[in-house]
């Protein structure tokens, strides 16, 4: 427990320094110019991936991701999985927007490769997958033992994909992004708290 509260004040410390730094001039600019070297070096083979991984990301898919996995853990009568799975889920969702529209952030306008119409911290797209990826991991490890370190490399492999294909996409800045994972690794824990807990009062009745 006190492992997680350290990582979620560690977080917030993050999220808070980001939120505050994005404002201020000297890195605005280098926000501004970090987009802007990802679009001199764009290719046709980079940005397929990236636009794989943004759809990944996309509640178009992950929704679908979530059903299937709420099915199988049903058939395995592990109905509280699929409960705080979908709690992850949702959450995630409902104060990403909530922050999204507390800090009203514009989107880059350069030369983005999709259409966006919503603000742009933090990111919705980094925040959601860090939350269901991390959290789909953490189940998937208590499961799996064994495979621990592929388990958390692939999580990594697809939340950092998802991340960075919005900077090169053109629609966030790195700002968004860093404060979404922090946002949503924040959301991951207390979720994964609130799952030990339950699971010990389910086992204690």
């Amino acid at each position: 427990m006190m492992k997680d509260i350290r990582n979620i004040a560690l977080l917030l410390v993050i999220f808070t320094g980001v939120s505050i730094m994005y404002e201020s001039d000297w890195y605005n600019q280098a926000d501004q110019n970090i987009v802007l070297y990802f679009e001199q070096y764009r290719s046709p083979m980079v940005t397929e991936y990236f636009i794989f991984f943004t759809e990944f990301g996309s509640g178009r898919t992950l929704f679908p991701l979530l059903l299937v996995a709420a099915i199988l853990l049903s058939f395995k009568r592990r109905a509280m999985e699929a409960l705080f799975l979908f709690c992850c889920f949702f959450g995630s969702r409902l104060f990403n927007w909530l922050l999204k529209n507390g800090f009203e952030r514009e989107r880059p306008s350069f030369n983005p490769l999709t259409d966006e119409n919503s603000y742009s911290f933090p990111s919705g797209h980094a925040m959601n997958s860090a939350a269901f990826f991390s959290f789909t991991g953490y189940l998937l490890i208590r499961y799996f033992p064994g495979c621990r370190f592929p388990i958390a490399g692939a999580m990594g492999l697809i939340i950092a994909s998802i991340a960075l294909s919005r900077v090169y996409l053109g629609v966030h800045f790195v700002t968004d992004i860093t404060a979404g994972i922090c946002a949503g690794l924040i959301w991951s824990i207390l979720i994964k708290i609130g799952y030990k807990r339950a699971a010990v009062k389910f086992r204690q009745n």
